[in-house]
């Protein structure tokens, strides 16, 4: 069994991999033969769960956290237009 969000998370980091990996290229060439000879070590079911909930946690932590860096961003800017405006 692959649980939903531990896949998620898996292709994320595998498509990070892959994309770093090219040499410039705006077109990334992945093959079946490519694709077909990943092994992939997948833990019990209930690991699965536990590290995709973990993972799924971080990333609303990391979209709340980019949220509030956008509304400091915002502020900042009002700030400075009433002060030099």
């Amino acid at each position: 069994i692959f649980e939903k969000d531990f896949a998620l998370q898996f292709f994320e980091a595998d498509r990070v991999r892959l994309l770093n990996s090219t040499n410039g290229s705006t077109m990334i060439h992945v093959t079946k033969k490519d694709m077909e000879s990943k092994g992939i070590l997948l833990p019990d079911v209930y690991e699965q769960r536990t590290i995709g909930d973990l993972l799924k946690r971080v990333d609303h932590l990391i979209a709340a956290t980019q949220h509030k860096v956008d509304l400091l961003k915002k502020l900042k800017q009002g700030y400075l237009q009433k002060m030099f405006c």
